[in-house]
């Protein structure tokens, strides 16, 4: 595994697929295809490692964001 920044297109698709799903956090595994790239897989139960976020602690920037969408729910 080595660290890598995601192409803008994955990124939107593996939004869109947790957002299908109603997931608030969620590992999408995705293929390149000829056309862009196709889901393999969406995750429920995600792995952390400092690796994945070249920039931020991914787990603690993944908390607030899940933090933050809990109190707005509440609201």
């Amino acid at each position: 595994v080595e660290p890598a920044f995601a192409d803008p297109a994955a990124s939107d698709l593996a939004i869109a697929a947790t957002r299908i799903l109603g997931l608030d956090l969620a590992g999408v595994d995705l293929l390149p295809a000829d056309d862009g790239y196709v889901v393999i897989e969406v995750n429920g139960a995600v792995e952390f490692r400092p690796l994945y976020s070249q920039t931020t602690d991914v787990f603690a920037a993944a908390m607030a964001g899940l933090a933050q969408r809990r109190t707005l729910v509440a609201s």
